[in-house]
């Protein structure tokens, strides 16, 4: 399914099978952990094929994981949700997005590269 098709970096597919396995889920909240597992593979399935409109799939799907999700099942989302941020250049959300992270997370090297990058973006606004 979506899980073999992603270590195969058929992104197409994966993203495909992920919207099957929502479909046959439905949103209800009986499954919302599924759900949001589910959803958290698509959005990165999404980031990873880089289409136009993928990065605004891929933060819809990081902020529906993120309403549902306890705060100690964020962390991957929430850096997920700073990729889409900075790909769609909305440097002020990304900002403040990174600064949130930091906050509650601490740095990382992956969150410096993103900070550094949202900086330069920012600056040639």
């Amino acid at each position: 399914g979506g899980v073999v098709a992603a270590d195969r970096k058929k992104w197409s597919k994966a993203i495909g099978c992920f919207t099957d396995a929502l479909s046959l889920l439905g949103e209800s909240l009986t499954f919302i952990s599924e759900v949001c597992d589910v959803r958290r593979k698509r959005a990165r399935a999404y980031i990873r094929r880089g289409w136009a409109a993928d990065a605004e799939l891929a933060l819809r799907d990081c902020d529906m994981v993120l309403a549902h999700s306890p705060a100690g099942a964020r962390t991957d989302t929430e850096m997920l949700r700073l990729k889409c941020l900075k790909q769609l250049a909305l440097w002020d959300a990304a900002s403040a997005a990174c600064t949130a992270f930091r906050e509650t997370h601490g740095t990382s090297e992956k969150l410096s590269k993103i900070e550094a990058a949202v900086q330069r973006g920012a600056a040639h606004r």
